[in-house]
């Protein structure tokens, strides 16, 4: 039985707080509040197999401070993010220590991750937290269900205003 509260108590504390808000929950049934989350219609949330989590999850799971560095210790990271945008737009601002698999790269048509180092990197986070971001409607919840179908678990993508979010709070860096 301890086994078991142990569990639920990591299983907890490991989910990011936004992937498991519910618009009906009481504390966010004022229509006057605005939330962290934008809530999606329930079919479209039946559609997807990955959660959706918010910029501020984001920044709490990668330990990323307000001044677009990061904040981690030479510790195990906590969770990957995997930008899946062109690499030029990628280059014009990025989520620190994150990595470039544009999403007409990312797989072979056989299946499985093409290779290069941003693959080994991700291959190296498995069982940890991946972060899937882009700036294209549909193409990183696409990307997340193929990771998860490749056997990557805790798989999350950062909801759609989220890069703007970043960009705005000052999270995005220019690599030089």
């Amino acid at each position: 039985m301890d086994r078991v509260v142990r569990d639920a108590k990591r299983v907890f504390c490991n989910t990011p707080r936004t992937a498991s808000m519910r618009l009906h929950d009481r504390r966010f049934a004022d229509p006057n509040t605005k939330h962290e989350k934008e809530f999606i219609p329930l079919a479209q949330l039946k559609s997807e197999v990955c959660p959706r989590i918010s910029a501020q999850d984001l920044l709490s799971i990668c330990e990323i401070n307000g001044e677009g560095g990061t904040g981690t210790s030479p510790k195990r990271k906590r969770g990957l993010v995997v930008d899946v945008r062109p690499t030029d737009e990628f280059a014009c601002g990025q989520i620190p220590e994150s990595i470039n698999i544009p999403y007409n790269q990312a797989f072979l048509e056989e299946g499985g991750l093409a290779p290069s180092a941003a693959a080994n990197t991700l291959n190296s986070f498995k069982g940890r937290v991946i972060i899937v971001v882009g700036s294209r409607a549909n193409y990183p919840a696409k990307v997340a269900a193929e990771l998860v179908q490749l056997g990557f678990s805790r798989v999350c993508v950062l909801e759609e205003p989220g890069l703007t979010t970043l960009r705005t709070q000052g999270n995005l860096t220019v690599p030089t």
